[in-house]
């Protein structure tokens, strides 16, 4: 997994003591770069509001109003836009997304005016919402914001591509929704598919034998109080672990890897033949509910914990 780097800090707003990074996310690895005050002037909030909750929707709707798209590349570096923009990601997360979705739709309104801004806009959110090793990936938002650029008259058909590509597959498989069915086979010979498992939780986990970063989450699994004791007393949690590569020969020397109360299965390549998930890294972690509805997509393990955890 190619790690880049990211600007993570802490938003200087005055509203309250507030802290919207999770415990988990202090710990990632990205957040080690050095804190920097941002040079972006926040607006000034009217004193008539007073309710933080208000304050904040307030600045997710204006923080770029003092952003002039004409000189901003005269007036600021790259690095003080994406930590602006950082900033402001973090401020999204404290907000409805009603009110996320309009500050994201009002920034593009904004840069789209400038082709060169606009594509340097683009580029940040396709590193912070979309890449997979992003701790503030958010692929609604993203949808949010390619949407806007494939209907904007503004945006060439060129550069709608790529978006448009990205929307069909981040499409599938959205939260709130029926992940896609699939069939499998065991390393016994035993042939099922997705619908056919009869628990109240689904984790679906994407991996493959040879990649450490999956070793290390099986690892983590394995030792897991918590999900065991869902899996083994409760009945209320399955781990399929689905193995989606060619290399029948490797999957099942593996197999023992695997615990023998997880599903440990090959889909023979159908999931990336026929593009059913969206599969950037290994592994990929899906939640699913009973009816296999989409409860957590593409997530660290900490998520995982952390739902069960609440």
């Amino acid at each position: 997994m190619i790690v880049k780097k990211y600007i993570i800090i802490m938003p200087l707003f005055i509203l309250t003591a507030c802290n919207p990074f999770s415990k988990n996310r202090v710990k990632h690895s990205l957040a080690q770069n050095k804190i920097k005050t941002e040079r972006l002037a926040m607006p000034v909030i009217p004193v008539a509001i007073t309710d933080t909750d208000n304050r904040r929707a307030y600045l997710a709707n204006h923080y770029w109003e003092n952003m002039n798209v004409s000189t901003a590349y005269s007036v600021f570096s790259k690095e003080e836009i994406e930590q602006s923009f950082a900033n402001y990601l973090s401020l999204l997360e404290t907000v409805p997304a009603v009110e996320a979705s309009a500050g994201l739709n009002g920034l593009m309104n904004r840069v789209v005016r400038k082709p060169a801004l606009f594509r340097h806009f683009i580029s940040l959110f396709e590193k912070y919402l979309y890449e997979p090793e992003s701790p503030f990936k958010n692929e609604e938002w993203y949808i949010t914001v390619l949407e806007y650029v494939v209907r904007s008259p503004k945006v060439d058909a060129v550069n709608k591509i790529r978006p448009q590509h990205q929307l069909q597959m981040l499409y599938k498989n959205r939260m709130g929704h029926i992940a896609q069915n699939f069939n499998y086979i065991d390393p016994a010979g035993k042939k099922g598919n997705l619908q056919s498992i009869r628990s109240k939780y689904t984790l679906l986990f994407f991996y493959d034998p040879d990649c450490e970063f999956c070793k290390a989450t099986i690892s983590r699994l394995k030792e897991n109080k918590l999900l065991n004791d869902l899996q083994l007393v409760d009945k209320k949690l399955k781990v399929l672990a689905v193995y989606t590569e060619e290399n029948s020969k490797l999957w099942l020397e593996h197999s023992g890897d695997i615990p023998a109360y997880w599903a440990n299965v090959s889909d023979q390549r159908q999931i990336t033949i026929h593009h059913q998930y969206d599969l950037k890294a290994l592994p990929t972690l899906y939640l699913l509910d009973q009816d296999k509805k989409v409860l957590l997509k593409d997530v660290p393990l900490e998520r995982i914990e952390d739902y069960f955890d609440n």
